[in-house]
Order: C-alpha cells, then structure tokens, then sequence
C-alpha cells in the first residue's frame, strides 16, 4: 500500500513538473521570435521588449532545473519527460531557437537549457545571471517585470496533480477548465492587488556543527546557534527549533543554506511575490519562493495564505 501511494505521488510530482516543463519551452520559443508555434497553450506571457522576454526565459529556466533536481532527490530515479513531448523534440527544438540567436550570449542561454535538459551538473548562480542580464541590457530593466511577465501559476500547477490521478501524463492535452482558470490568474495579475501576504524573509549563510550544535553563520559573520536534529540532505527543508533551514548546497563540513525565521516576517503585496513550490514539514504547509527587494532577489516563505486588509496598521 505504502508503495502504490508513494508511486501515486511521483505521478503527480512528475506532472507538476510538467507544467513548469510547458513554461519553459514557451518561453524559448516567445523569445526568439516564434510565439505560440508549439507551446501556445503553456503562454501567458506579458513581456513585449527583448530584455523582458530574456529575463522571463532565464526565470523559467531556473524552476525547471529546481523541478528535475526535486523530483530526482525525492524519489531516486531519472527524471522522465512527457510521452507526446520526449528529450529529443525538445532538443530538435533547441536546434532550431539557437539558429536565430542574435548573439553568442543568446546561444549560451539554450545551452545551458541543452544541459539541464541531459541531466548535465550545470553551476550556475541564477542571480548573477539576471544581474548580467540587467548589466548588458540597453534600457534597464525592473526585476520585478519579471515576476509581473510570468504570474501566479500555483492554482494550476495544483491542476496537474488531478490529471496525473487520471493516468494523463501528456503535455498536449490540456483540460479547457485549466485554460479558463490561467486567463484568470493573468488578469488578476496584471491588475495592480493591494491585498497582502505575511512571509518569512530567508537569510542566507552557511551551517556547520561544532560541540552537537548547529551553528549558522550568515553573510556578515553573525551567528545563530541551534540544536542537533538530523543529517542534512541538500535541496531539502528541515525545521529546528522554531526556523526552517532550506540547504542548497552540501560541502565538506559545511553547508550553503538559507535560514528562514518567524522573527523575520515582513508584508508582501500578494502580486509581488513569485511562487516556486509548495512542501510539508511537522503537519504544517510551507509555500517557497522569492520576490525582489532594491532590485535584489530574496527567498521567501509562507507558512500560510494570510491575506492583510490595506488599511490594517502595521508594526
């Protein structure tokens, strides 16, 4: 039983990612120049200059590398596309977009999605690379366009697990409802919310162990003490004491992580934050995602949907 319902939730992880899968190739295809070709029903973009299509499609390849990453540590197994969309017509697609490439930093962009693509350990800070992109664009663009550009898809990310409970696995057969509900949330987006949302703001650093205590060190050299509940798995979440600690990336001794902390809530209009995935820990659920503070991209997470009326006043 236990393993039937483990593979009834691969299931639906892998059709999840499949959306995002879905994001990503119609941002390939808007960018250069050949939107709705293949992946019309995956395009909800909002971006119309070069620099914001650019940005939109180095956003979308970010969460589609955190999706193959999740799914593979989760369940142990390679990561398997869509059977009416396999490797290689993404890869004969690829191909094609690199052809009208306009310039050799463009190319670099489908290579690094030819590599993630091939399962290829690919290190790239995706920071820098919206900071490049803001660096060599001729106008400067805002970062939050970007967030703007893609919208909130978490309504119909959470479609997919229904299809997956259905036995669709394919890329192509999108339910009509899911379409009437993504012109929703576009719209809805595209308005200027004034509701609001309390997160938790991550802090970034390392944690190490020295006399079984968890030390964390953030960016400035403060430290944090916490005690020892278990062994680190890189791209996981864990909860000690009152924190919640995302560990991005393990090293000998140490860890690259990113602190989140009850104390660190701030207010956030609901449409400048920008959902990556939803996870579990101790029976509670978390939403993880970022949004942009002085034009630099900060983690954020939620511990639940808490909508703020404007007019509320706030310490």
């Amino acid at each position: 039983m236990q393993t039937l319902l483990m593979k009834d939730k691969q299931k639906q992880s892998l059709k999840y990612s499949y959306e995002t899968l879905g994001n990503l190739l119609s941002s390939a295809e808007n960018f250069v120049g050949l939107a709705n070709e293949n992946y019309k029903d995956y395009n909800y973009s909002t971006a119309e200059s070069y620099n914001d299509l650019k940005c939109e499609f180095a956003w979308e390849l970010e969460c589609f590398k955190r999706a193959i990453d999740t799914f593979e540590k989760k369940y142990n197994v390679p990561y398997e596309f869509p059977p009416d969309c396999p490797k290689e017509k993404i890869e004969e697609d690829i191909k094609r977009y690199m052809q009208r490439c306009k310039s050799t930093e463009d190319k670099s962009m489908f290579i690094l999605m030819h590599d993630i693509i091939n399962g290829k350990k690919v290190n790239v800070d995706f920071t820098d690379l919206y900071d490049k992109l803001d660096n060599n664009a001729n106008n400067k663009f805002e970062p939050k366009k970007m967030i703007n550009a893609v919208g909130p898809l978490n309504i119909i990310l959470d479609m997919a697990e229904n299809e997956a409970d259905k036995g669709d696995m394919n890329l192509f057969n999108r339910d009509k409802a899911k379409e009437k509900s993504k012109e929703q949330l576009k719209k809805a987006f595209q308005s200027d919310a004034s509701s609001k949302m309390k997160v938790m703001f991550g802090e970034k650093g390392k944690i190490f162990i020295k006399k079984n205590l968890y030390i964390f060190e953030n960016d400035f050299g403060k430290q944090k003490y916490f005690p020892v509940t278990t062994e680190f798995v890189e791209g996981y979440f864990y909860k000690i004491d009152r924190a919640i600690i995302l560990i991005n990336k393990k090293f000998n001794g140490y860890a690259i992580c990113t602190l989140f902390e009850a104390k660190n809530i701030k207010n956030l209009k609901e449409k400048d934050i920008n959902i990556i995935k939803k996870f579990s820990i101790s029976n509670m659920e978390y939403t993880y995602g970022f949004t942009f503070i002085n034009d630099k991209k900060t983690d954020i997470l939620l511990e639940k949907k808490e909508i703020i009326d404007e007019n509320e006043n706030y310490d």
